[in-house]
């Protein structure tokens, strides 16, 4: 908890979850958090299945906070439908497993949530080392899961606990052909193949752009609607 306490006094991002201090006395420490009041991703993607009209613009919107934690030597680790908040627009909450850069490499075991681990997360002897391009695989991951309601490889089991480090991502077919690729470069298994969270905004924000405004009640929470205007756009 100090470690998380440390990171969140001196960040600040219009989607990050704030802090507003902490209490890290013996008998009940604890940390005075922003309330975002919305539902999780994993939520709406468990009720729905795909949340298509939002997937754009969520990625568009975790480009730019990874991007702040990438500019402050921050790596989020646990980047995963679980810990979005969507509120008004989208929050990336929880840190509690977050390390600044050069703390990663006094890592001693694996840190992260196993399906949406980049593979250096999961192999740091065979993958290299892990930094901002780890957030960006579990950003890859979990837009993709956005539009699908699926993982782009299969999920973990007993026999198989990293799938991402044996099967080769694909995309589904409910991700538009324009996205395809992007969502693809996130999902390299060697850090040094995915582009920069700035990188991917860039390729992202033409496609957001481009989307047609939505009007109450048009959409259902699927989406389906608008993914198939997007795609003739």
């Amino acid at each position: 908890m100090n470690a998380e306490a440390a990171l969140l006094s001196r960040l600040s991002h219009p989607l990050l979850v704030r802090s507003f201090g902490a209490e890290l006395g013996p008998d009940r420490p604890h940390l005075v958090l922003e309330f975002v009041e919305g539902p999780r991703l994993s939520t709406l993607i468990r009720r729905y299945g795909v949340i298509v009209e939002q997937a754009l613009p969520l990625a568009l919107n975790l480009c730019s906070v990874l991007h702040y934690l990438a500019v402050e030597g921050v790596v989020h680790l646990d980047v995963k439908p679980r810990n979005i908040i969507m509120a008004g627009s989208p929050h990336l909450i929880d840190l509690s497993v977050a390390r600044p850069l050069d703390e990663l490499g006094s890592l001693e075991s694996r840190v992260g949530t196993d399906a949406y681990m980049a593979p250096e997360q999961c192999e740091a002897d065979r993958f290299g080392e892990i930094g901002s391009a780890s957030d960006v695989w579990g950003l890859g991951a979990t837009v993709h899961e956005a539009f699908t309601g699926e993982l782009p490889y299969p999920r973990p089991d007993a026999m198989s606990p990293y799938p991402q480090l044996t099967c080769r991502p694909r995309m589904g077919e409910a991700v538009p052909a324009a996205v395809r690729g992007p969502l693809l470069s996130c999902l390299e298994a060697l850090a040094e193949n995915r582009p920069t969270a700035a990188e991917l905004g860039d390729a992202l924000e033409p496609l957001v752009d481009a989307l047609p405004a939505p009007r109450i009640g048009r959409f259902r929470p699927g989406g389906r609607e608008l993914l198939e205007r997007l795609e003739r756009s």
